[in-house]
């Protein structure tokens, strides 16, 4: 695993504790990660796609079953501007240099600093879109019925099981930071958006002219329609465990539960079990 790769899983880790699942540091693309989609993260943080259960075309060209009927969960729309790690951070705005009144439009600085050796925060200048499926029964039997394909297309997911993604949190308009080993104080500039900097009210639109200070700051290729970023996704993890013949008690439900075994293709006297956790690898919180 390389530096990035480092940095890329302590941002998750600490960015964990908001409780929307896995947080991407240089955030992904709607087109491959999204509800119902299927797919694995590699050992440096970066995910790989699988199968989309959401298009029962390219589901049947790639030789996968359907999954049952998938329900739609409520949507939601939230204003979010900074979230930080714990022990991160944001300062007050303070007037830039040149910043022009203390007003709407007004130039100004953020300091944001660190009392831990690793740190994270995500600035939303735009809207946070969150879209899920409440279909937690459908993919857990989409996937045992599916786990064999998985693998004959798929030979990491041996070792570094898959997800089925629930829910995804996205914006098109945001800049990530994240440190990993070193306290660090950072800034980063902005415009008053509503509110004042004299008495503390203002709201501030981020903007980070360079990648100074290791900022990342996503931008479409689109201008007129710009694409929407996955900032967080929560899934459900499916972990292939070698089968030693000894009956699954599935810890998620608390009773007996068929397990699933599922034959190596490429080697028929190997055979796993399939255990789900949440995102993390973690005891999921309930079953739906």
């Amino acid at each position: 695993m390389g530096d990035q790769g480092t940095t890329r899983l302590a941002y998750a880790e600490a960015m964990k504790h908001h409780g929307c699942g896995f947080g991407f540091l240089e955030t992904e693309s709607l087109k491959r990660v999204h509800r119902g989609m299927c797919g694995y993260l590699d050992p440096d943080g970066c995910w790989h796609p699988i199968a989309d259960l959401t298009d029962t075309t390219a589901l049947e060209e790639d030789g996968y079953d359907r999954p049952a009927r998938l329900i739609p969960g409520e949507r939601s729309k939230a204003e979010w501007g900074a979230r930080t790690a714990q022990g991160t951070r944001m300062g007050s705005a303070a007037l830039a240099a040149g910043g022009g009144g203390m007003g709407i439009g007004a130039k100004v600085e953020v300091s944001i600093t660190c009392a831990r050796e690793s740190g994270a925060v995500v600035l939303c200048n735009s809207p946070v879109f969150m879209e899920c499926f409440d279909s937690r029964p459908a993919f857990r039997k989409w996937a045992k019925e599916n786990a064999e394909r998985i693998l004959e297309q798929c030979d990491d997911v041996k070792d570094l099981g898959f997800h089925i993604v629930e829910a995804t949190w996205v914006s098109d308009d945001v800049y990530l930071n994240a440190w990993v080993g070193t306290e660090k104080e950072l800034s980063i500039g902005g415009t008053v958006k509503t509110g004042d900097v004299a008495n503390g009210t203002a709201s501030i639109k981020f903007r980070q002219e360079s990648s100074a200070d290791g900022w990342i700051h996503p931008i479409s290729m689109d201008d007129d329609n710009p694409e929407k970023r996955v900032l967080f996704f929560k899934s459900l993890k499916f972990r292939l465990r070698s089968f030693a013949g000894l009956k699954w008690v599935s810890e998620s439900r608390g009773d007996d539960e068929e397990e699933t075994i599922i034959v190596d293709p490429d080697d028929e006297t190997k055979a796993y079990v399939l255990e789900v956790t949440d995102e993390h690898g973690e005891d999921l919180d309930d079953y739906r």
